[in-house]
């Protein structure tokens, strides 16, 4: 089966086919590390994915774009502040989205708000496998990390023509991560740090060694080898 093996919920097929398909046309945000494709999607297995088809995170607001990524780094053992990253503009124009504005819609699927910045994704990824299976286009969905929503395009459901890069800029996530306060209600519980780094690198280990030089024991003459005369018949 495409989704791991696993049969699909019948329920939660039932409940998400209900629903209606939703256009979507607008302007989103994405932040990517700098030299890389802004609008090529991947199979992540991140919240919304299982990692069986490709998907692009996107978000309705640029500081929730940037608070995902600043998440995601902090996940590092160290947060890496060296790398560069750019801020990407993206027009989209999708026509089937599965659109969840609030977490109360989010609930009666199984999820509860209280664990939703937890990075714990197997029932999101199963109404993402989900809305992929009836043909949905995309997702939109409460952010975990910034009091907005989030825009996850299945790819393959769209054409050449329905993404643009609008504009690009480069953008400082440790700067923007000092003066980052969210403001507003949250549609989710906001959550900028990881719980759970990564874990560090162990320190190397290594074997010492030393020379023991033992003290050497001569052979006894008792050891030595007796030659005696040949027995006469």
């Amino acid at each position: 089966m495409p989704n791991g093996g696993r049969a699909r919920d019948v329920y939660l097929l039932d409940s998400l086919d209900a629903l209606e398909r939703s256009p979507f046309e607008g302007t989103v945000w994405r932040v990517v590390r700098a030299g890389r494709d802004p609008l090529q999607g991947h199979a992540s297995a991140g919240r919304w994915d299982p990692g069986t088809f490709d998907v692009l995170y996107t978000s309705l607001e640029a500081d929730g774009a940037e608070a995902e990524m600043s998440f995601q780094l902090s996940r590092q053992p160290v947060y890496p502040s060296g790398l560069r990253f750019r801020l990407h503009e993206i027009a989209v124009a999708a026509r089937k989205t599965l659109r969840f504005a609030h977490m109360r819609a989010l609930a009666s699927l199984g999820i509860k708000q209280a664990r939703y910045a937890d990075v714990a994704y197997v029932r999101t990824q199963e109404i993402g496998d989900a809305a992929f299976f009836l043909g949905f286009d995309g997702i939109v969905a409460p952010s975990a990390r910034w009091p907005c929503l989030n825009l996850v395009i299945f790819t393959e459901r769209l054409g050449s023509a329905d993404l643009r890069l609008v504009k690009s800029e480069p953008v400082d996530l440790v700067a923007w991560r000092s003066r980052a306060q969210p403001k507003g209600g949250s549609a989710a519980p906001v959550q900028l740090t990881s719980n759970r780094p990564a874990a560090p690198m162990p320190p190397p280990m290594h074997m010492v060694t030393t020379t023991f030089l033992a003290p050497r024991r001569l052979p006894s003459i008792r050891a030595w080898p007796t030659r005696r005369a040949p027995l006469m018949p």
